[in-house]
């Protein structure tokens, strides 16, 4: 076992490559394997050929790929190494929104900014001729990600390797991973999440990292956690949901611990998983790209008591609940806005090319939610979110929650259908197990027994599917453009 030799958590992080050593760090579907040791001198091979080219520390560097590959993550970190800011960006069209001076790519790219310098082992340098330094204070940021919230507008989080790496260690702490543990990387690694409770952890653990290399095909997949002996592995609850329905799941069962980011958990899919992976432990989180992940915890030991919430602070981060004058909530059962202090929050954002420096010693979520009596927390939903319907403040989790306690119920999102003078209408898509004969009538008479009459959606509409993002979250943007 590894033991804490440093209060620098950048300087105990790098230092896992020697003590570490000859045990395997990387593998993929190719059967490509590095050692620790080995990924360290590919390391320093490839600061000595990106210094030649003109990349030094203090740039920023956009990363645009579009699949995980162990030349990415050996980039990944060799730009860490040399001190050197990453973007990782989607999409060409976003790059333009940076004061970057090099693009890094799998692939080529059509970009009237950028100057193709240098090919090597598949990827392609380009340089950008008009690229600006960032502030000095961001400057000092190992990572840059989008994230939209629920406003659909792009804000560029900046986060330092010391959030980044803090947060790490709190998730080491309470999944207690260890230097035997495989941890695989089945989403591409530019997700916060992906970057921390993947690639870090297991850097940090002393364990191997997996990779998924290819589209995503479940038989495949599955394949490859079973070859590799995978025991920890991080999704979001949908995506957890279609694998254990599937066929395969008899072969998830050495899999020891799952932990659940991304959006709520329902109570039906964790039973699923009980039944069906018994002996796997499962965690939920709660955390945002502004805080490098991570903010609160659920153990396996309340996953089946408590579904709905999503536990308490990590180690190093303080939770409270605040009301809308600003003031700390106190009492249980009392819904507040969540505000966070934490080592992982970020420097600031990146908005219409301003520069937006965090200075609140506390990151204010937008999340609603409550403690119960134990001081667990629960999600409420979004402060924006929230519908006015008849003067209520009406969270569409409650709402969720009770429908899809329906037995003929698979999935379900409420939101509302249009906004008026007298306020929100509300909507429901649902979708129904295959084949069950129930009419909208049917449900609409189920949810009065347990919920008021101004809770019972006006408009319930069955679906197929859920409209969702490519990260497995609601698409609330989907749902506006096709059903209102």
């Amino acid at each position: 076992m590894k033991i804490m030799k440093s209060c620098n958590v950048k300087e105990e992080f790098w230092s896992c490559f020697t003590d570490y050593g000859s045990k395997i760090f990387i593998t993929d579907s190719k059967n490509y394997r590095l050692s620790y040791l080995e990924e360290l001198e590919a390391i320093s091979n490839m600061i000595q050929e990106l210094q030649n080219i003109g990349i030094e520390s203090k740039m920023n560097v956009v990363l645009l790929f579009e699949k995980n590959s162990w030349m990415y993550v050996t980039l990944l970190l060799t730009l860490w190494k040399m001190d050197v800011t990453c973007t990782i960006a989607s999409h060409l069209s976003q790059i333009e929104e940076h004061d970057a001076q090099w693009i890094l790519s799998d692939h080529i790219l059509e970009n009237r900014n950028g100057k193709l310098q240098y090919v090597k082992n598949g990827i392609y340098f380009y340089k950008i001729s008009n690229g600006r330094s960032a502030p000095y204070e961001f400057q000092n940021a190992w990572l840059v990600l989008a994230t939209s919230g629920t406003t659909n507008k792009s804000k560029w989080v900046y986060l330092t390797g010391e959030a980044l790496l803090s947060t790490t260690y709190a998730i080491k702490d309470y999944l207690q991973t260890k230097e035997r543990d495989v941890f695989y990387a089945l989403k591409y690694l530019g997700h916060i999440s992906s970057i921390t409770t993947d690639f870090l952890l297991s850097i940090i653990s002393g364990g191997v990292l997996v990779i998924n290399t290819e589209a995503f095909n479940l038989p495949s997949i599955v394949g490859q956690i079973v070859k590799e002996h995978v025991s920890v592995l991080t999704l979001v609850p949908s995506l957890l949901e279609y694998m254990i329905n599937d066929r395969y799941y008899a072969k998830l069962s050495g899999i020891k611990k799952i932990s659940l980011v991304g959006g709520p958990t329902k109570k039906q899919l964790i039973d699923e998983v009980k039944k069906k992976l018994p002996e796997t432990q499962i965690y939920i989180g709660y955390g945002l790209t502004e805080a490098s992940s991570r903010l609160t915890y659920l153990p396996p030991s309340l996953v089946y008591n408590k579904p709905n919430s999503i536990g308490k602070a990590i180690k190093s981060v303080e939770i409270n609940l605040i009301d809308s004058l600003g003031k700390k909530i106190n009492a249980p059962n009392t819904v507040g806005e969540i505000v966070a202090k934490s080592p992982g929050i970020m420097i600031g954002y990146r908005i219409d090319g301003r520069f937006i420096k965090h200075i609140d010693e506390c990151l204010h979520t937008n999340d609603l939610a409550y403690f119960d009596e134990e001081g667990d927390l629960f999600h409420y939903g979004r402060k924006d979110e929230v519908l006015v319907v008849n003067g209520i403040n009406i969270s569409p989790i409650l709402i969720e929650e009770e429908i899809m306690k329906l037995e003929y119920v698979r999935d379900c999102v409420v939101c509302k259908e249009l906004e008026s003078k007298i306020g929100d209408k509300l909507m429901a898509l649902v979708v129904l197990h295959e084949d069950f004969p129930v009419t909208v009538h049917d449900m609409r008479a189920t949810l009065r027994k347990v919920l008021p009459s101004t809770y019972i959606p006006k408009r319930i509409i069955k679906v197929r599917e859920i409209p969702k993002t490519e990260r497995g979250k609601v698409s609330r943007k989907k749902i506006a453009e096709n059903f209102r």
